[in-house]
């Protein structure tokens, strides 16, 4: 027995003071245990009898004091909540290339870069962006297996292959170059095999490799080499070097294959100081501490990870080293007390790897550690974890072989209360609906049964109020829970009015009696209230709206109808009161019921699609009065409505002004006159207008749902509930209770960077590499682009580049030359589309918000120049001028040759009237003078004046004729030469023939090639007729390509063309073809006939 007491008297006792529950009971226990041990000291238990009212009844009580001990250690003491409680799990179902991730890392752009088994993967918290290796470019990244990814000072992208070298990655140009071990090379990389990567500020990457310490000159491509040297103390410790990292100071900490660190200064290439295990200068006190890794942490620290000693961390600043002891006792490490890698966060906290490649998390302000495997959404699917890293707005990334993991540090602080079967001090029921703290200070949950919770501790008591030895709570809902000016608590539940004084815990319960009209009027009561005047009113489902008198238990009912005394449905809800003593009632399809207890008569306001001032909805749940008088109306389907009372008119505000559902169940203001809404898709903050019925006031809204922590989006219920502390308290439908602090609830504060992603020509994304693309980067780096007008059919695609809740920013964007006003969208249509743009120049602009709503406001921007079709363009337009001067001046020379022509001609029949019908009208009159003076040749003259007249009548037929327009078709000038030759020639007995082409009937002559046409056809058959004595005659008109071909031959006598003959008739033939332009061919001899040819363009 001694031996029990000295191990339980050896237990730690430090002061009680402020300790938590355990620690106060093992200290009281202990001072019991040693109250024993004293008396027990000397004595054997086994042999000397004891006073079983003293030191047994003592002993004893160490015992019971052990039994409390545990009994409150598993009732009291929460577990450590792991802080963050939003996850997201990126794979190859997401677009990820390669769910084995190495490395992540967020450029100085702003965008995530993943590096995996298979490739490099830009994300913009959307989409992926995947380089791997293609057989159709030479500058590709194979796959393999990489440890360390860096990004320089110029944006280059550094990574190592454990097996095949280092890559760097140029994200404007899209290229890569290959950096491996060339034996004939001395500046090329010492060996293929290494194991990270560490970039200085300079231009300078550190490589640890299989064959010694490499130092890149990104700048040249040429790397310098440092190997041990046995002799010179001042070398690294040996070739094999497993990692590197570098301090505040731009100093290296050097691990190699010997025991201990180096630490090397860049500048000097050489080892300042070497820290030996086992000697006096030791750092890390246990020589059997193997080092994995050194990870650079913050504030000047040195992260220093031991195979099985947990973590030792030096301070370059104090020059202290401390130790971090990671086991099982502590830590619930189940691999041992290893460490393989550490990563600090901003906050200071820690993130290990255990040589499994398990995850242990150590927040050091609470110093608490959380065993990851024990995170459902990882332990299940995390898998070896390779990397940690923490974006610009607090998001931690992890990298493992299951894909990415990304973790929300600024999760939002809801507590969830729900129902554990297997822990009685839980919630009864996931179904919450009535929430209500009394005076005495007891808070009360209904729904599902009744619950008193206990803040303190977060468990729960279920009421039990027994009738016939049975709760009456159970399988029952309570909907309303008041409590009246005497501290009388009253229910109102699915079966009926209970009142219970807490004070005593006596209960009564009123229930409908159908034979009873005094009674209920619905055995399911929804609403209970005691107005300013002291009289009781309930609402029931199915029974409508009851007076209620305590004192004598009786009800007075207010049934269905019409009129001011009749209520409008006696399906009626939530009951309130406003600062007039007006009462509110919800409804199910009555609309809005107002109460006037005074004059107990009742007013209706329904929903009238015809007139936008009234009530949104007629289904009716929760009231709240804002300071201005305004009671705002939750409902069922048209948002929340703000009623004025005055004039009955209501303003709806729904989905479309930001609410996260339209269907609100219950509303509270919080201590900065914000409402907080419960609605069937998350709850929503509603900061009001200051007058809601003017348009022109701003209010604003921020919706919460699953992804900002709360358990479920369906809120619940007439009541939410703000306690004295600012708390606010919500039910669900499924997920319990929820409470928060809004000023807890920290907005994300990050100003997110906004990047156009992608551009499209006719919906396909342009490639920056291809041969005749637009682009000659990527989209996000580049500032213009030029555009043909046949281009017409354009996208823009954006992203802010916040990756909390990226589903949650916003977006507004403009084309300036095209937009007059920003358009606004959201995260789903995160794209721009224009079609059919005018030629000319315009910016593209967008900018973006992140999840909470953060803007900024300073957007991406695209230069579009669309170039226009060549007739659009100034110098076609400037021809264009020159042309149409040209044209209108030739134009005018046109009709001014027309006009001279026109004379031309005018002056040709002028002068062949005045020389054929001028002469021939002077032989008339020189033989009308004959006449008188010799009348002997009266008949002579006669005859001469008839020729002539008639010869007058056919040349100014001619004339006329060729004048006409009528007559420009080559069809009339036949007919007309038909006419001729039949007049002519039969009548001097020639036999001919007339043939013409009958494709010529489209052909069209002037009217001077028609005259002179006809003319010399008359004149050839004139010639013909009088002077060739033929018997036979052939004349032929035909076309062919253009060229019209007259041809007359006879078999007369013939005549020498080469003599020349007193008459103008060859002359005037040849003039007229002159003038034509066309070609005379007249062959003829005497004895042989004569032929004349004309070739004339028609």
């Amino acid at each position: 027995m001694k031996g029990v007491v000295r191990q339980i008297s050896a237990l730690p006792s430090d002061s009680l003071k402020g300790k938590p529950l355990t620690t106060i009971a093992e200290g009281f226990l202990l001072q019991e245990v040693r109250r024993l041990q004293e008396q027990v000291a000397t004595t054997d238990l086994f042999r000397t009898p004891m006073k079983w009212n003293t030191e047994v009844q003592i002993f004893f009580r160490a015992l019971i004091y052990i039994v409390m001990l545990l009994h409150f250690s598993k009732s009291f003491a929460q577990p450590s909540t792991f802080p963050f409680q939003h996850i997201d799990h990126l794979t190859r179902q997401n677009g990820l290339s390669n769910n084995n991730v190495f490395k992540i890392i967020q450029d100085k752009n702003g965008f995530m870069w993943f590096l995996t088994y298979d490739g490099l993967n830009r994300y913009d918290g959307y989409t992926f962006k995947i380089y791997r290796y293609s057989p159709e470019h030479a500058d590709y990244i194979m796959q393999g297996w990489f440890s360390d990814m860096v990004q320089d000072s110029s944006g280059i992208i550094w990574m190592d292959d454990t097996n095949a070298g280092v890559y760097a990655f140029d994200p404007i140009k899209e290229k890569f170059i290959h950096y491996v071990h060339n034996p004939k090379d001395e500046n090329s990389l010492c060996d293929d095999i290494n194991f990270g990567l560490t970039e200085v500020r300079n231009g300078r990457i550190w490589i640890p490799t299989e064959n010694g310490l490499d130092e890149l000159s990104t700048r040249t491509g040429i790397f310098k080499h440092y190997h041990h040297i046995a002799a010179d103390s001042s070398s690294i410790s040996s070739n094999f070097v497993s990692s590197t990292c570098m301090d505040e100071d731009g100093n290296l900490w050097v691990v190699t294959a010997a025991a201990g660190i180096d630490y090397f200064n860049p500048a000097t290439g050489k080892v300042t100081q070497h820290f030996n295990y086992g000697s006096n200068t030791l750092m890390i006190p246990d020589a059997n501490a193997e080092i994995y890794r050194v990870n650079t942490g913050r504030n000047g620290n040195i992260w220093i990870n031991s195979r099985n000693n947990g973590i030792f961390y030096y301070n370059t600043r104090t020059k202290s080293v401390k130790h971090l002891a990671v086991n099982q006792k502590n830590a619930d490490w189940n691999t041992g007390a290893g460490i393989v890698n550490t990563y600090e966060d901003s906050n200071s906290n820690l993130w290990m790897v255990n040589p499994n490649g398990g995850i242990m998390y150590y927040e050091s302000i609470n110093r608490k550690y959380f065993h990851l495997d024990s995170v459902p959404a990882l332990s299940t699917q995390i898998g070896r974890v390779n990397c940690f890293y923490e974006d610009r707005s607090g998001r931690i990334w992890i990298g493992s072989d299951n894909g990415a993991f990304a973790l929300d540090a600024k999760g939002k602080k809801f507590n969830h209360y729900f129902h554990d079967a297997d822990n009685r001090n839980s919630i009864a029921d996931n179904y919450v609906f009535s929430i209500y703290r009394d005076s005495r200070g007891q808070l009360y949950v209904g729904g599902g049964g009744l619950n008193l919770m206990d803040d303190k501790f977060r468990k729960f008591r279920h009421l039990q109020l027994l009738e016939n030895g049975k709760s009456i709570f159970e399988n029952n809902m309570v909907w309303q829970i008041r409590e009246d000016s005497k501290g009388i608590l009253w229910f109102a539940t699915g079966n009926g009015l209970v009142k219970y004084d807490p004070a005593t815990g006596k209960h009564i319960r009123y229930s409908y009696n159908v034979n009873d009209s005094t009674s209920v009027s619905a055995q399911s009561v929804t609403g209970i209230i005691e107005d300013r005047k002291g009289r009781y009113w309930c609402t029931t489902f199915g029974g409508g709206f009851d007076a209620f008198d305590p004192a004598t238990g009786k009800f007075r009912a207010f049934e269905e109808g019409t009129g001011k005394k009749i209520v409008s449905t006696n399906s009626l809800g939530n009951l309130f009161e406003d600062s007039h003593g007006i009462l509110y009632m919800g409804s199910w399809n009555g609309g809005l019921v107002t109460f006037n207890p005074d004059s107990e008569t009742f007013k209706i306001y329904r929903h009238d699609f015809k007139n936008p001032s009234s009530l949104s909805c007629d289904i009716v749940f929760d009231f709240l009065e804002s300071r201005n008088g305004i009671v705002w109306v939750c409902t069922l389907g048209g948002g929340l409505n703000a009623f004025n009372p005055s004039n009955g008119k209501c303003r709806s505000f729904t989905t479309k002004d930001g609410l996260a559902d339209n269907a609100v169940n219950n509303i509270v203001e919080d201590g900065n006159g914000n409402f907080w809404l419960g609605t069937a898709n998350g709850i929503s903050c509603f900061t009001p207008p200051a007058n809601p019925f003017d348009s022109s006031n701003k209010f604003h809204i921020r919706n919460y749902d699953e992804s900002d922590g709360l358990p479920e989006k369906q809120m619940n219920g007439f009541d939410s509930f703000k306690d004295d502390d600012g708390t606010i308290y919500i039910g669900t439908e499924t997920a319990g209770l929820i409470s928060f602090k809004p000023d807890e609830l920290e907005n994300n504060d990050f100003v997110p960077p906004v990047y156009i992603t992608d551009l499209k020509l006719f919906n396909k994304t342009v490639l920056p590499k291809a041969a005749d693309s637009v682009l000659k980067s990527p989209a996000e780096f580049t500032n213009e682009i030029k555009l043909s007008y046949k281009q017409n059919v354009i996208s823009f695609e954006f992203a802010a580049l916040n990756y909390f809740h990226p589903e949650k920013n916003q977006y507004a964007y403009k084309l300036d030359g095209f937009d007059k006003d920003w358009i606004y969208t959201d995260a789903s249509k995160r794209f721009a589309d224009y079609t059919s743009l005018d030629a000319g120049e315009y910016i593209f602009e967008v900018k973006g918000s992140n999840n909470d709503g953060v803007w900024n406001n300073s957007p991406a921007m695209m230069q579009l120049i669309i170039t226009p079709p060549y007739w659009q363009t100034w110098w076609f337009r400037a021809g264009m001028v020159v042309v149409i001067a040209i044209a209108i001046y030739g134009l005018y020379r046109f009709r001014l040759s027309q006009v001279i022509r026109l004379q031309q001609i005018r002056n040709r029949i002028a002068h062949d009237l005045h020389d054929d019908i001028g002469s021939t009208l002077n032989s008339i009159s020189v033989y009308s003078e004959l006449i008188k003076k010799d009348p002997l040749q009266q008949t002579y003259a006669l005859n001469m004046i008839g020729a002539s007249s008639r010869k007058v009548i056919d040349a100014m037929g001619d004339i006329v004729w060729a004048i006409n327009p009528e007559n420009d078709s080559i069809d009339k000038i036949i007919l007309r030469m038909r006419a001729l030759s039949y007049n002519l020639l039969r009548a001097k007995k020639i036999e001919y023939t007339f043939r013409a082409d009958e494709e010529m009937g489209n052909v069209k002559l002037s009217m001077e090639k028609r005259r002179n046409l006809f003319l010399i056809f008359k004149e050839v058959l004139n010639n013909v007729i009088k002077y060739s004595e033929a018997k036979r005659s052939e004349i032929r008109l035909t076309h062919n390509n253009g060229t019209l071909r007259l041809l007359i031959r006879d078999d007369g006598i013939g005549f020498d063309p080469a003599v020349k003959y007193n008459g103008n008739g060859l002359n005037s033939i040849r003039k007229r073809a002159q003038e034509m332009h066309a070609k005379l061919n007249i062959q003829s001899g005497e004895g042989i006939g004569t032929s004349v040819e004309l070739i004339v363009k028609a």
